[in-house]
């Protein structure tokens, strides 16, 4: 799946709430259809729309946009065993999907506990599988960092 960052960009700053409404059903439908295939560049394209739907502060889109990318599901770690070269068999968009979801938090976190209390939940039903050299801890600390006081609680857990 391919897709143009700068154009998906171009469209949400041109385009007013109510057409992004319908813009980002047709994508999520794309994307549905295309998870199981292309996960990674799924979960790139939720990105880069979330950063710039969150600019627009417009709380019907931010909702939409929120239903959606909960509805798109979660990728989980899957692991599988090791390989012969004695390296773990996982699902590499595990952790992409985390990152995103986590940058997506940071955004607004306020705004997005429901997408921080999907993360929780499908990670205590599915799992985690973060390797040593994947620095995770520079995710976390980015979330810290971010404006969280009033949902704190949720994100510490």
């Amino acid at each position: 799946m391919a897709y143009d960052p700068l154009q998906v960009v171009l469209i949400i700053r041109k385009e007013s709430p109510d057409a992004l409404i319908s813009f980002v059903t047709r994508t999520f439908d794309v994307l549905k259809q295309s998870k199981k295939l292309y996960p990674l560049s799924g979960l790139s394209c939720v990105q880069t729309i979330g950063r710039e739907l969150f600019k627009t502060g417009s709380p019907p889109l931010l909702n939409h946009f929120l239903d959606s990318a909960i509805s798109l599901g979660f990728e989980l770690p899957h692991v599988g065993g090791v390989s012969e070269e004695w390296q773990v068999q996982f699902n590499p968009a595990h952790l992409r999907n985390i990152r995103v979801w986590l940058d997506l938090v940071e955004q607004d976190p306020k705004r997005n506990t429901r997408l921080l209390s999907a993360l929780l939940v499908n990670l205590a039903l599915g799992g985690v599988h973060v390797q040593d050299t994947d620095l995770f801890q520079k995710d976390v600390s980015r979330l810290l960092n971010s404006p969280i006081q009033q949902v704190y609680s949720l994100v510490k857990q």
